[in-house]
This record gives C-alpha cells, structure tokens and sequence, in this order.
C-alpha cells in the first residue's frame, strides 16, 4: 500500500513537471530556472499550492487574486498517479526491464498530457516514441508488428470513417503502443479498453452538461494499453 502511495505520488510529481514543460514551452518560457505563477495576476504560486494533486485544494481552487484554477491540473496529476501505478504492477507481474520500460512510459504520458491540454500533438514527439520503441527493440525486449499493423488497419479504418472525431496523430500513437502487445488478441481487447473508457468518460461529461465534439485519445490508449497489459501481456 505504501509502495503503491509512493509511486502515485511520484507519477503525479512527473506529471505536474510535464504540465510546467509543456504550457512553458508552448509559451516559448524558461521551464527550468522559472518560478510557477498565477496565469492571470502573475504572482509567484507558494511552495504547498505546487503539491501534486493536494496543493490543489490547499489553495481552495483558486488564486489569491481570486481567480480560479483549472481543475485540468489536479485531473492530470492524478492521472499520472495512475499511470504510476499500473507500471509499478506491471514491473512486478512482467518480465520487463522495470527502469526501460518505466522511462518508455513516462514518454508516452508526456505526449497524453499534451493532447488532453491542446488536442495536438507535435509530429516530433510521434517520431520520437517510435525511436524509443526502436531502441527498446535494440535492447532485447519484443515488438509484436503484426498487433501495430492489425491496430494501425483498425484505427484507420475508423479514421476514414469518422475523420471529424479522431485525428491522423491518434492512429500513430495507438499502433505503437499496440507493438508491445504479444497478440492480435490483446490488441483487439487494448483496442476495446480504449475506446470504452472513451465513452464512459464522454457520456459523464455530457451528463454534466458539457460539450464534447473531441475527446483526446492518447490519455485512453495509454490506460487501455497498461490495463491489458498488465493482465495479458
């Protein structure tokens, strides 16, 4: 259970750092050196309101000049907690190279967090996954290419059939997550995992009453992929 807290904290921990690169960048700011500020007054956030998934509340949702935060941040860090948590069981239950394949996975969730922020992803960071992937090959550990193309042929079928609800990026991103899958099998049920959490989480958001033309997918892949892999790979 500790073990468990610890890596959710330190998957939220990841996952906050991830959002500051990513909205710095974006801004073309010093994500390094640069202290977290209010996005509307500026002043510097205190130390105990940049906690992950805590601070959040710490700060009673809001800045001190009153304007609110983004729920987005908390969702996010915990979402990396989770993501935390699934590798933790999967280092433990596979034969995996833990550090590689932890490393691989942070990766991925760095790209997830930026299409849940923007709804895009850079076509670098895709080209990128691909040469981890690559490398994680080099070392020694399995990529199943029949399970990527047999994903790739099905989300680009759905592409072409729904080009307004799923993006070119989402078909790059899930057929390399589908190469660590050891089966067309597991790749179907990642495939199926995906799509329903999707779903689950598009129907709560329309029971709040909020729009929902495009979900980003990359953020359900990946949970699909740990899920099924965790239990089947």
């Amino acid at each position: 259970m500790i073990i468990a807290l610890l890596a959710f904290f330190t998957g939220a921990s990841i996952s906050s750092f991830f959002n500051v690169v990513i909205e710095r960048r974006e801004k073309k700011a010093d994500w390094i050196f640069d202290r977290s500020r209010c996005d509307h007054c500026g002043k510097i956030i205190p130390w105990q309101y940049l906690i992950p998934v805590v601070g959040y509340f710490l700060s009673k949702k809001s800045c001190t000049c009153g304007e609110k935060i983004s729920p987005l941040h908390p969702v996010t860090e915990s979402f990396g907690g989770m993501i935390a948590i699934l590798v933790l069981f999967i280092i433990q239950e596979r034969e995996v190279d833990g550090l590689v394949f932890s490393f691989l996975m942070a990766y991925f969730l760095l790209v997830a967090l930026e299409d849940i922020k923007y709804k895009e992803v850079y076509t670098l960071e895709l080209f990128l996954c691909a040469v981890f992937l690559g490398i994680y090959k080099v070392i020694g550990e399995p990529l199943y290419f029949l399970c990527g193309g047999f994903l790739f042929i099905l989300l680009g079928a759905i592409y072409l059939l729904f080009p307004k609800g799923f993006g070119e990026g989402d078909i790059y991103f899930g057929s390399l997550l589908a190469l660590l899958l050891p089966s067309i099998w597991s790749s179907y049920l990642y495939f199926t995992a995906s799509f329903v959490l999707a779903a689950v989480v598009g129907l709560a958001l329309k029971w709040k009453g909020e729009s929902v033309r495009h979900l980003p997918m990359f953020p359900f892949f990946l949970t699909g992929f740990l899920t099924v892999y965790l239990f089947f790979g």
